[in-house]
């Protein structure tokens, strides 16, 4: 699979909403499956920072917790939209706006009436975009607040990675640590505004420490951590031609080699092998979050599987204390255990929270998403597959198997014809019985690209032994001329299999599937 080592890119297919007002951060944590906290909430909770600096109150920051303290930062983060069901509507980044306390000039964003309101954007794919207004729309009621849609074509969002040098994860490690995510420096948010500043100004990634050219061109910064080495995200003015105007290549290319632009597609591509979904490879209001192992991303930030086994012996220490109905202690191992920055277990109430959560401590989760590689048999020779997956139409994506050992495809199946009275027992009325067979299936691809894909699979019936595991693709003549052209080979068959490999991606943590 051709995907570059190092480079950047300019996201396509995206669009933003502007959430300003009063109650914009309590609209949001309503909605949301991270947490954000506006500054004027003031807890006596232990584990919270108390926010009592008015002078911040102009820029609201993204608040997350983990297990060891609270902090404060001034960066996006990603996060997730469910419906009443738990099922996820879609994925969003979520960025605290303005990043400079000063006013922009560039976009017609909507102006706060008062230093005191909340102002966030959210960054959301252009598929769901019409369903998301009126998801917004619907669940406003009476808050006080506004919302502005912004298409692609009044920003631009930028996404910058190197997979090749490991000195660049190290100054990213750097950058979180020293300035702008370690939670027990940031403990008060005039100190994480000061911070951002001073890391601006010290030019350690961004070129220019002019804060109003930054403030009119950079409307959103981000570091991906959905699993270790994804990259950073930029949200800029649509005068920003490319993110090395704002960034300085030296620090995401130590070694001087070329730093070049690739495809949107292509970046699809390198997160679908890495199985990072998002929501244009899926269908809407079906998967649950853990399904889609939005439990797993973060619990391994920077390859280290301490923070998971942590998180599992947590989790087994919260279900003890659920049985014995003590709520103290409940509420201490759920601020201890969010490891993740996708999924907070410990904020309020939010669409979707009782299911996720039900799952999570009492649930068994059968399905889980896994990247997959796509073969044909041997006896077909074709030797440039990614070439050859392009030019199938796979209208069918489920995933079948078939026994190795030449039984039935389907214990159902069996069942079915051993069982005398299936088929064969008249009724009252002197008609036999028809019973359909189901054919069965152990999952659905999600998305592919070349010669691999990312699909929705049943662990327990996947990982049987003596089984094989394909897609059916059906051959039109249309589909035939597509494929000669493409693939200079002819095909005679009107069906045809693609046989199915499934692997566990390199940032699942050790056991993640004996929870199960």
């Amino acid at each position: 699979m051709s995907v570059p080592s190092k480079g950047y890119s300019k996201l396509c297919g995206r669009q933003l909403v502007q959430v300003v007002g009063k109650d914009a951060t309590k609209f949001l944590n309503g909605l949301i499956t991270s947490k954000i906290l506006d500054p004027r909430i003031e807890s006596s909770n232990p584990y919270d920072c108390l926010m009592n600096d008015n002078s911040f109150y102009t820029t609201k920051l993204n608040y997350l917790d983990n297990s060891m303290h609270s902090g404060y930062k001034k960066l996006g983060q990603y996060t997730l939209f469910l419906n009443a069901t738990g099922r996820l509507f879609t994925d969003a980044w979520i960025y605290p706006f303005q990043l400079f306390n000063k006013p922009i000039e560039s976009l017609p964003f909507l102006p706060k009436k008062d230093p005191n309101h909340s102002n966030y954007l959210i960054e959301v794919s252009d598929t769901i975009s019409n369903q998301f207004k009126m998801f917004l729309k619907m669940h406003k009621l009476t808050s006080d607040i506004k919302l502005k849609f912004f298409d692609e074509k009044q920003f631009n969002s930028w996404y910058m990675y190197n997979d090749e040098d490991p000195r660049v994860m190290g100054q990213i490690w750097d950058f979180k640590q020293n300035w702008l995510k370690n939670n027990k420096l940031l403990n008060e948010p005039s100190i994480a505004n000061a911070k951002f500043l001073d890391f601006v100004s010290s030019k350690q990634l961004f070129k220019h420490d002019d804060i109003e050219y930054l403030t009119n061109n950079l409307y959103g910064f981000a570091f991906d951590e959905r699993s270790p080495r994804l990259g950073m995200k930029l949200l800029t003015s649509t005068e920003i031609g490319t993110p090395l105007t704002l960034v300085d290549k030296n620090k995401l290319v130590p070694n001087g080699t070329e730093f070049e632009e690739i495809p949107s597609a292509v970046m699809d591509g390198r997160r679908i092998l890495g199985n990072i979904p998002e929501i244009g490879d899926l269908e809407p209001n079906k998967y649950l979050p853990l399904e889609l192992n939005y439990n797993l991303m973060g619990t391994v930030n920077d390859g280290y599987d301490e923070a998971y086994d942590d998180y599992l012996l947590r989790k087994e220490e919260a279900v003890e204390a659920t049985e014995k109905k003590d709520e103290s202690e409940v509420d201490e191992v759920l601020y201890s255990i969010d490891n993740t920055p996708v999924i907070s277990f410990n904020k309020g109430c939010y669409i979707g929270q009782e299911l996720t959560h039900r799952t999570f401590f009492r649930g068994v989760v059968r399905k889980r998403m896994l990247p997959i590689r796509l073969t044909f048999s041997d006896t077909l020779e074709i030797s440039d597959l990614d070439s050859v997956i392009p030019a199938l139409k796979f209208e069918d994506k489920h995933i079948y198997f078939e026994e190795t050992n030449d039984q039935l495809e389907s214990p159902y199946e069996e069942s079915v014809q051993n069982n005398p009275f299936a088929n064969n027992t008249d009724n009252p009325f002197g008609s036999k019985v028809s019973r359909p067979r189901r054919k069965a299936h152990v999952g659905k691809i999600s998305a592919i690209y070349e010669g691999c894909g990312v699909g929705i699979i049943n662990i327990p019936e996947f990982t049987k032994p003596n089984r094989k595991f394909y897609v059916k693709v059906k051959l039109t003549d249309e589909n035939r001329k597509e494929f000669k052209e493409t693939c200079n080979f002819e095909l005679e068959e009107e069906e045809m299999k693609v046989y199915v490999e499934g692997f566990v991606p390199e940032w699942f943590p050790d056991g993640w599937n004996e929870e199960e």
